[in-house]
């Protein structure tokens, strides 16, 4: 279509956006989803459901303390998400520290990111490509760096 009725046609779009309570409804229920597909049992899926919920309380409402810097941010989200597993598989909740706890930050891994720049680079576009490699790699290196924080941290205790 023209320009003009292709803006029409997308001005005329309902806007899409969901309660803050939605999108942290989402944050616990993915994690307890990737549980079961990880071996994790009942409990596992009950740790990483909330351990979600800690996520997702992180991602939506602590930036505002954390700042706008995204690699922060997720390695901060990822320490939490790190030291809440571990705790609620050390009160007894779940069994196993490393299914709740990779059940957790699946949440936070840049898979849409890093396909779109393999995609990029395959049709030809090497700079947006690399640069969008280059952006999932380091959130990949956050997620990393605040996991392995936050279980030096619980491992204190």
């Amino acid at each position: 279509p023209p320009l003009e009725e292709a803006q029409g046609l997308l001005d005329a779009l309902p806007g899409r956006s969901y309660a803050p309570g939605q999108g942290l409804l989402g944050y616990g229920i993915a994690p307890a989803f990737f549980s079961p597909l990880f071996g994790g049992g009942v409990g596992d899926t009950l740790s990483a459901l909330m351990g979600g919920l800690a996520v997702g309380f992180c991602l939506l409402y602590a930036g505002r303390f954390i700042g706008s810097n995204s690699f922060f941010r997720t390695a901060i989200c990822s320490a939490v998400a790190s030291l809440v597993s571990l705790m609620l598989v050390r009160l007894g909740l779940g069994r196993s520290v490393d299914t709740v706890t990779i059940s957790v930050l699946m949440v936070l891994v840049p898979g849409v990111a890093l396909t779109n720049a393999m995609r990029e680079i395959m049709a030809g576009d090497i700079i947006s490509g690399l640069s969008r490699a280059a952006d999932s790699i380091l959130t990949a290196a956050a997620i990393a760096i605040g996991t392995a924080v936050g279980l030096a941290i619980g491992g204190l205790f």
